[in-house]
């Protein structure tokens, strides 16, 4: 009995801690090896996104539901490109804005991607700035 409980109770520990966000509202602290995205201008707001490359080159993922058009500011600690990707101006047509490795954007208006994300893609290995 004794042991089902301590080893109950330090499975639950373990779990707490790692799925406690490492990203810190405010600061602009990622995690090593992930793209972090805020909600608002200088890494304020909600922590909208936190994920790493786990399949490499081209690798996309749709904006979190509920999060389309609401990233404002974006860390990021890997050593890939991130493409912000979102709607243009008319309905049809599509925009990207590279972001690249190891960079900082604490207000998403100055490249014109402000509140327009729709997803992301890792671009890793070989690229062209």
């Amino acid at each position: 009995m004794f042991k089902s409980i301590t080893a109950a109770a330090s499975v639950a520990v373990s779990v707490a801690v790692l799925g406690a966000p490492v990203a810190n509202a405010g600061d602009g602290t990622c995690r090593e090896g992930y793209v972090c995205m805020w909600e608002h201008a200088n890494y304020s707001g909600r922590l909208l996104v936190e994920n790493f490359p786990r399949l490499g080159n081209n690798e996309g993922h749709p904006m979190p539901e509920g999060t389309f058009d609401k990233v404002s500011s974006v860390v990021n600690s890997t050593d890939c490109r991130v493409e912000l990707s979102g709607a243009g101006l008319s309905s049809r047509t599509h925009v990207t804005w590279p972001l690249s490795p190891r960079s900082r954007h604490t207000d998403l208006t100055a490249i014109g991607a402000n509140d327009r994300a729709r997803s992301y893609f890792f671009v890793c290995g070989v690229w062209l700035p």
